[in-house]
């Protein structure tokens, strides 16, 4: 019978600034953990250093930047996560 009832309104809930997340016991056998979101600008996995990009724009949710080598990769711009990368060559960007 206990198996069933949730907590309700005075369900727990955690803050937990070490871990940067947030916990919430909604049920006897359930707890919502979620991070904590932030101010901080997102860090855009496996990207180099700024000197080695012509450029970068957001295009949607997609953050779309040209390393000088003349690769073009694309980053999810909520995530951070890298999506991919195509070799531009018909294009001289020697002036640049």
């Amino acid at each position: 019978m206990l198996k069933n009832i949730d907590v309700g309104l005075l369900g727990y809930f955690e803050k937990g600034t070490t871990v940067m997340r947030f916990g919430f016991m909604n049920s006897l056998h359930s707890l919502i953990i979620t991070p904590i979101l932030h101010r901080n600008m997102n860090r855009l996995m496996g990207a180099g250093n700024l000197d080695d990009y012509y450029g970068f724009r957001v295009v949607g949710d997609k953050v779309v930047a040209l390393r000088k080598t003349g690769m073009l990769q694309t980053w999810n711009l909520y995530t951070g996560k890298f999506e991919g990368e195509i070799k531009i060559d018909h294009i001289d960007l020697g002036e640049y």
